[in-house]
């Protein structure tokens, strides 16, 4: 025994050790997995630059929107302000000072100059760091020959075919005059525009003005004549004192005094004086750089990512420079967007059309409520005649020596009270469940920014889904309405049906019942709607199994009261047992000797050969708690129209059939 506890003593420490040990690199793996990813951004201009920071909101944004705890620096190179050796030298000190003993998961670059160092000196400044590029011009797919980690985004201006179709659109054009800057990326810019604009050199002369300070560049352009068309892709322009002219003020200027139209390589241009054309929009590279970006970050290799993919540019106009040189929105290429176009009608009266939405929706939610509380008074009403009628009738009933009456008013009454309460129950869920509180929140929010409506409803993220919303509100407030008519519209004909009941029985003492025109197949609909609660609470299967019949003239009460019975009591005999799931078929025809044939079958417990001759004798029955009262009702009523009510049974557990027989034209 000694033996034994000195071994169980270090094999317990043992173990006490392993699970510490598995517990702390549980801890670790779970502290990294909760460390946020790290991205730097190195951007080749300044912040205010348009185009990068285009890019870098559409990497931010679609980058966090998967990775929301994403952390991301950002690190400005200011290439269009500073450049040359010096300058390279000391941003490449800078960044080894800064960057190489910390950590990034991932490194995005935007334009040329941050590419060109990353290519360069990535290794030695941030190791084997993935590297998504974008904003490079023209860029060289060889150049990624043997690197690893490196996938990107060309940024290839479509200048081709945005000079198609200037000469599409002014065919009158003899002289195209570039104005571009003599920075690293304007002259990439330049030679892919002659490589771009070689196919075109026999239409028109090409003037190429790169570098010229913008008051030289303003009085040359002032007198351009028609005939000419300026394309403008500066990255900046310089004043007479040598001072840089951000790119937007500088084509505005330009577009101010010149006569000829302007066209451009870049989405962020649009507004401040150019046409347009087929435009690259940096800040969708932007976003479809961010998902590559979210794949390498969630665990993929950048070897499985294309290398470089090709630039996805798109026509875009301005209308108002479209209107200025008389172009029409039908000459433009399939699918492009134009800009700053006129509202329309809705986009004008947007505003009011809510507010007389809102109205409408108000008027007719009370419309909704005020009919369901007529038709609940109306309910109570007409089930206070019924109360006092059956107290009339019970009381003749009982002076006649009639109590058999009485008994059978009951009884039918009672099957069409079920369907009564299933449309009160439905009525009161639709009531309950309305939308009302969405349309309440919505007028709410419209309130509290009346204010600034139109900027709200145009630009706030919530504020544009309110005209969708106030559309499916609105669609499900008509469906509430639909769903509640059909319900108030049940529920009167179960009212009318009862009061249909206490006529015919009435009728039994001498008055003449009502013939109306009715379709068979509805009245059987409606007598499995007054029994819907208790088919559906059994899981039966209905069969219907009718023949085409014109509309014929039957005591709809009487009829409806022997078809109500009869699914019932099919409904009961299939209750409780076992085996495969129960079906009720029912069947209509008419047959040879103008008789309409109507058939109740089951797969219920059956009827014995000794009990069909009894089964419609009043007071029979073979259920526990009946009271033998409804057949022999269905069977006086079938007899009354000039009909019949036969049952057949194969024998116990074996089903039952019913068929109702009457005269095509049926009268009591």
């Amino acid at each position: 025994m000694a033996t034994l506890k000195s071994f169980r003593k270090p094999a317990l420490s043992f173990a006490v050790a392993s699970a510490w040990l598995l517990l702390s690199v549980m801890l670790v793996n779970a502290a990294e997995i909760a460390q946020p990813k790290k991205v730097l951004i190195i951007n080749s201009y300044h912040r205010g630059y348009q185009g990068s920071d285009n890019l870098v909101e559409g990497f931010r944004e679609t980058l966090l929107r998967a990775l929301p705890k994403t952390e991301i620096q950002i690190e400005y190179l200011d290439s269009i302000h500073y450049s040359g050796k010096e300058f390279d030298s000391k941003i490449l000190d800078l960044l080894r000072f800064k960057y190489q003993q910390r950590h990034f998961d991932l490194v995005f670059s935007t334009d040329d100059y941050a590419f060109n160092i990353l290519e360069k000196y990535r290794d030695g400044i941030f190791g084997a760091t993935p590297v998504i590029f974008c904003g490079t011009n023209s860029f060289d797919s060889s150049r990624l020959t043997g690197k690893q980690g490196f996938n990107g985004l060309d940024e290839r201006p479509s200048f081709g075919d945005t000079l198609d179709l200037i000469f599409r659109l002014h065919p009158a054009t003899g002289d195209v005059v570039v104005i571009h800057d003599t920075a690293v990326t304007g002259q990439r810019n330049s030679e892919e525009f002659r490589r771009q604009a070689a196919p075109f050199s026999k239409r028109a002369r090409f003037t190429y003005l790169a570098g010229e300070r913008l008051e030289d560049l303003t009085g040359k352009v002032r007198e351009l004549q028609p005939g000419s068309v300026i394309v403008y892709f500066a990255t900046f322009v310089l004043d007479q004192s040598g001072e840089q002219i951000a790119t937007g003020e500088a084509q505005q200027r330009l577009a101010a005094v010149s006569q000829v139209p302007i066209y451009g390589g870049w989405e962020f241009m649009l507004g401040k004086g150019i046409v347009g054309g087929r435009l690259l929009n940096l800040r969708e590279h932007g976003a479809v750089s961010a998902r590559m970006a979210v794949k390498v970050l969630k665990g993929d290799s950048p070897v499985s990512l294309p290398k470089f993919s090709p630039s996805p540019n798109q026509f875009m106009f301005d209308y108002h420079q479209m209107s200025r040189f008389d172009i029409a929105e039908s000459r433009l290429p399939a699918g492009s967007i134009v800009i700053d176009r006129p509202p329309g009608f809705l986009q004008s009266y947007q505003v009011a059309i809510l507010w007389a939405l809102c109205g409408a929706l108000f008027l007719t939610l009370i419309a909704i409520f005020l009919n369901l509380l007529k038709s609940r008074k109306e309910l109570s009403a007409s089930l206070a005649e019924l109360q006092e009628a059956q107290s009339e009738l019970l009381a003749t009933a009982r002076k006649a020596g009639m109590a058999e009456i009485a008994i059978n008013v009951l009884h039918n009454v009672g099957n069409v009270l079920n369907s009564v309460n299933i449309s009160a129950g439905v009525l009161t869920g639709r009531v309950r469940d309305s939308r009302a509180d969405g349309l309440s929140q919505t007028v709410r929010l419209l309130n509290e920014h009346s204010d600034e409506l139109g900027e709200y409803l145009t630009r706030d993220e919530k504020g544009k889904l309110l005209p969708s919303y106030l559309k499916k509100l609105s669609e499900a407030f008509v469906t509430e309405r639909q769903e509640m008519l059909d319900e108030l519209s049940q529920l009167t004909r179960s009212v009318d049906h009862i009061k249909d009941i206490v006529a015919t029985q009435q009728s039994y003492a001498g008055a003449a019942s009502i013939i109306e025109p009715v379709l068979v197949a509805d009245l059987l609909r409606d007598a499995l709607r007054m029994n819907a609660e208790a088919l559906e609470r059994h899981k039966v299967t209905v069969v219907e199994e009718f023949g085409e019949m014109p509309v014929l003239p039957l005591d709809k009460a009487r009829v409806l009261q022997i078809l109500v019975n009869l699914i019932s009591n099919a409904n009961h005999a299939m209750y409780g047992r076992d085996g495969e799931v129960p079906r009720l078929t029912l069947g209509a025809e008419l047959t040879g000797q103008n008789q309409v044939r109507i058939s109740v079958s089951d797969q219920g417990e059956g009827i014995a050969q000794e009990n069909l001759a009894r089964i419609f004798n009043h007071g029979f029955t073979t259920r526990r708690r009946g009271h033998g009262f409804g057949l022999h009702s269905c069977a006086m009523a079938a007899r009354q129209m000039g009909g019949t009510l036969t049952a057949s049974s194969p024998g116990p557990g074996r089903g039952a059939t019913f068929v109702l027989e009457l005269p095509a034209g049926a009268t009591a």
